[in-house]
Order: C-alpha cells, then sequence, then structure tokens
C-alpha cells in the first residue's frame, strides 16, 4: 500500500477532477464509498460534500490550505478490492492519522485505489495539525497491509530507491495499442547501452544510446560539465504531440549518472577527469606558478559556482560534488607550493 498525499485550497476544483474523466480518462464510475461529517446522500454526486467541506473550512481563513488528499494504491500483485474492503481501508487511515471527527470522503474511480479528501477544520472550528503527516501515513500502510492480507511494500521501494516503475496510464495506454510500455522498452535499451559502453568512455556511451534506439540530450552546466542526461525513445508523445522526457534516473535509479559514470572507464569517467583541472605535463613550473598564483589570490579566479541549464536538485549536487573536488585540488595545489617555497 503506498499513501501519496497533497494539500491545497479548495475542495471543488479537487472534487471535479476526482468525478471527471481524469487526464487520460482512466476514471472510471467515480462514487463515494465512504465519509463522515459530510451530506453523503448522492455517492456519484460530489457537489454536496464539497460544499461542507468549504463551508467547515471558511471557520477558519486563517488556514492557507484546508485540503488534505491521500491517494492510497495497493500493490500490482494485491487482487481487487471490493467498495467495502477499501471504505474499511479508508476508514482505518482516517484514524490512524488522527482525522476522526473531521468532514472527509473517499472516493473510488479505479480498480486499485481509492482517493482519501478531509477538511483539516473540524465543525467544532479546530484545526488538525499536519506536522510529520508523510511519517504518520507511511505507519498506517504498513498496519493496513498486515490487516487487510495486503502486499508489504519493503522499505527501499518505500523510500523511492528503486527502479522507477511503469504508471497506470502508461500501462493502460500500451495494454490499448498491444506493446510494452515505452519506460519498459527504454529501460530495457538503456541497460544494453550501459553493458556495451563500459569502458568507452561519454562518447562510448552516447553512441550506444544512439545504436540501442535511445533519444537523448545531455544536462550541463553553463561550462559544459555533463551532470545528467534526459532520454526518450523515438514517437513516445503526449497527448499534445510533445516528445516525453525524462531523466535517466526516471527510467531506473540505476541508471542515474553518478551510478553511469564510474563504468564508461576503468578509473574514474572521463567527464570527471575532464572537469578536474590538468597539469600540463609539457611545462610543469608554469602550471605549478599559475596553480599557486590562484590560490595566493584567495581562490579569486577559482571556478564560479555552477549554474545548471536543466535539471532538479540531484543533479545540482552533482556539480556542486564536481565543484568541490575542483577547490580540494587548488588548495593541495597552494599547500604543495607553500611547502617548496619553505625549503
Amino acid at each position: 500500500m503506498i499513501g501519496k498525499i497533497r494539500k491545497g485550497r479548495g475542495f471543488a476544483g479537487l472534487a471535479a477532477y476526482l468525478y471527471g474523466p481524469g487526464k487520460r480518462e482512466e476514471h472510471t464510475d467515480p462514487r463515494v464509498v465512504a465519509g463522515d461529517n459530510v451530506s453523503l446522500g448522492d455517492p456519484r454526486s460530489w457537489r454536496d460534500w464539497a460544499a461542507d467541506m468549504t463551508f467547515y473550512a471558511g471557520q477558519r481563513p486563517d488556514v492557507a490550505r484546508p485540503v488534505w488528499h491521500c491517494a492510497l494504491r495497493a500493490a500490482p500483485e494485491d487482487p481487487v478490492l471490493d467498495d467495502a474492503r477499501w471504505a474499511a481501508i479508508a476508514a482505518q487511515h482516517i484514524a490512524a492519522m488522527g482525522l476522526s471527527g473531521h468532514p472527509w470522503v473517499a472516493v473510488r474511480h479505479g480498480p486499485d485505489h481509492v482517493h482519501i479528501v478531509a477538511c483539516r477544520v473540524d465543525p467544532a472550528g479546530r484545526v488538525w495539525r499536519d506536522s510529520h503527516d508523510y511519517a504518520r501515513s507511511m505507519r498506517s500502510c504498513r498496519r493496513i497491509e498486515v490487516d487487510h492480507g495486503l502486499t508489504v511494500v519493503d522499505a527501499r521501494r518505500r523510500a523511492g530507491r528503486y527502479a522507477a516503475t511503469t504508471t497506470a496510464a502508461e500501462r493502460a495506454r500500451a495494454q490499448r495499442r498491444g506493446v510494452d510500455p515505452e519506460r519498459a522498452r527504454l529501460r530495457d535499451a538503456m541497460h544494453a547501452a550501459r553493458a556495451a559502453a563500459a569502458g568507452a568512455g561519454v562518447a562510448g556511451w552516447e553512441r550506444q544510446l544512439a545504436a540501442h534506439g535511445v533519444l537523448y540530450r545531455a544536462v550541463t552546466t553553463r561550462d559544459g560539465t555533463i551532470i545528467g542526461y534526459r532520454v526518450s525513445l523515438p514517437g513516445w508523445t503526449d497527448p499534445d504531440g510533445k516528445q516525453v522526457w525524462l531523466k535517466a534516473s526516471q527510467v531506473d535509479r540505476a541508471l542515474s549518472w553518478n551510478r553511469v559514470r564510474p563504468e564508461l572507464d576503468t578509473g574514474r569517467s572521463g567527464q570527471a577527469r575532464a572537469a578536474t583541472p590538468r597539469r600540463d605535463s609539457r611545462r610543469p613550473d608554469r602550471a605549478d606558478r599559475k596553480a599557486a598564483r590562484v590560490a595566493a589570490q584567495g581562490f579569486a579566479v577559482a571556478p564560479k559556482p555552477p549554474v545548471v541549464t536543466h535539471g532538479d536538485a540531484e543533479e545540482l549536487t552533482e556539480a556542486l560534488l564536481i565543484r568541490l573536488r575542483q577547490w580540494r585540488w587548488y588548495e593541495r595545489q597552494h599547500q604543495h607550493d607553500q611547502r617548496r617555497r619553505h625549503r
């Protein structure tokens, strides 16, 4: 059981989405299967319960995000649960989160998951504090798995440090077309390219990606240092016809750049060596003097902080590590020069 939490400002917009067709028309027969402290006359209508929650939230205008939304999804290995089982699971999760007495509903519009929508303001105007709700939700999911005989999700999968799986929408699209999901085919192709590119450097890695039918774009800092890749497959487009691009780590965590890079050379990767200042083997004295001058100036002309043109926190961290190695190199050169001066 996986619980995905989101928080928001308005109930009507969320309710309209849950009862709508979905982004890819994946919503089927949206209905309320459980709830409390709201009007539940017609389970296939959202306006009454959304209006109730909006009213209660209005008692506390100081609460900026009164909407608490949690999507509980069963593992692919679990059987399809009926509405009564999902109702019991939702009620147990609400109690574990400390939201008993607050307005809430559980909406089901698919076979393998349910959406819990709760108002953080109860009918008396008291506010539910959402601190540490992610950790509480994880503990509740583990308890639900045991109590209902569902697949126990291991710690690595809960933390997200596992090979990225295909989404439900990707699987449904692939099933309609009678092919494997694009993400799965991309994963296989990239692993094959990775094995073939061992010891071949960055150029060999990119050649193998192209040879295995993988579209790629290097993510670089402003000075050209590679800190990751965006990848795709020919013909993989979104509903608007735009090419779908994923980080390599979204295809498989084992394909992230900091894991692939060391395999491209026998020692450090070619790119890592390129990012480290080189000593001029033909004129070592001149290279040493230049490094010493830089150090003596308090690193006045040392590398600037990285500017990532595309990417996220993981790629920025990689760039910062490269810069740290460069600073350490300058520091060692300065210490070496100081020792030479005092001889």
